[in-house]
């Protein structure tokens, strides 16, 4: 399956590089996990790396630009079918017919760019792992300082809670 990565980062195919790593960063950064707390955001996060690793290269840029143009075409070109299609048929022919061409899909031409894909899509998956893995990691140190300085407090707090007692006690024997 095709994904319009420009349409996904939200820029125009005639993006500078500089465009694509800020629309990149900003939509990271909207998808992170720590951002979307209770959404599993993997998938997007996977699709944004892949996005990424592919129009930041610019041999492989220029064969997915080739296939986007390729792309938009094929979905223009079914629209305008649909459109005349609906001029001429019945209304059950019509719903029969959109529902046919609705499942057909832009199959990428390019085996270079396909494999490039499949390669930039490995890659963000493992990206997507690694990030997991560090917030958990993350995750953990945290709580391990946290328990730690919060034992630290409670017995400082039952120490000196102890001493005013003895101190009361001592007192109040005088």
């Amino acid at each position: 399956m095709f994904i319009d990565y420009y349409e996904l980062l939200k820029i125009p195919p005639d993006a500078s590089i500089e465009e694509i790593k800020k629309a990149y960063r900003g939509q990271v950064t909207l998808w992170h996990p720590d951002k979307n707390a209770g959404i599993d955001t993997t998938e997007k996060m996977q699709l944004i790396n892949e996005a990424y690793l592919i129009l930041k290269d610019a041999e492989a840029r220029e064969r997915y630009n080739v296939e986007h143009f390729k792309y938009k075409k094929f979905y223009s070109t079914k629209k305008q079918e649909r459109t005349y299609s609906a001029k001429y048929k019945s209304g059950n022919e019509r719903k029969t017919n959109f529902e046919n061409e609705s499942k057909e899909e832009y199959v990428v031409v390019d085996n270079i760019l396909k494999q490039w894909i499949e390669n930039a899509r490995k890659q963000s998956v493992s990206m997507a792992n690694e990030m997991i893995n560090e917030m958990k990691e993350m995750s953990k140190a945290s709580i391990t300082s946290a328990s730690s300085a919060m034992l630290k407090y409670c017995l400082a707090y039952i120490s000196v809670g102890l001493f005013l007692s003895f101190l009361f006690a001592l007192f109040r024997a005088c």
